[in-house]
């Protein structure tokens, strides 16, 4: 596990909650993934991953909607994404290449100044922001987005 990812791993552990699971990628970069999920939403949960390798940067991610941009809806999630990056300085919202409206928080910070108190923090406001603004994201996706229903037994 890179260092970058231990002081994370040691900082979210004195929390109390086991919130992420770890996948550690063994690529060039030694990077390693904390998948958690937020709740936007009466239940609904959006998934959410920290990445933190041998870089520069260290990622959180949160997709805000899955699979939502459509060749219908593109222009008025365009504007959307253009109206909230021009708002927000700490977080940049993009379209991925499947459909989903992504939000980043990129924090440039070496290992030896990496702060995991602070991604818990862009953490936090990334929830309270989503928390906010959903009501926006379901009007430009064009639909309300709810809960799965619960899985029969």
């Amino acid at each position: 596990m890179n260092k970058k990812a231990e002081l994370f791993n040691e900082y979210v552990s004195t929390l109390g909650n086991d919130i992420f699971s770890i996948q550690e990628t063994q690529d060039d970069f030694d990077t390693v993934l904390f998948r958690s999920s937020l709740e936007v939403k009466d239940g609904y949960q959006v998934p959410m991953i920290v990445v933190l390798d041998n870089t520069v940067y260290s990622i959180v991610r949160i997709w805000a909607a899955l699979r939502s941009v459509t060749a219908e809806n593109s222009t008025k999630i365009a504007d959307y994404i253009n109206q909230m990056n021009r708002q927000f300085k700490s977080f940049k919202y993009y379209v991925n290449e499947d459909g989903d409206l992504v939000l980043d928080a990129v924090v440039p910070c070496d290992a030896e100044h990496f702060d995991a108190k602070l991604m818990t923090e862009i953490i936090d406001s990334a929830y309270a922001h989503l928390q906010e603004v959903y009501v926006l994201i379901e009007s430009a996706v064009g639909h309300e987005m709810e809960a799965p229903a619960p899985e029969e037994e």
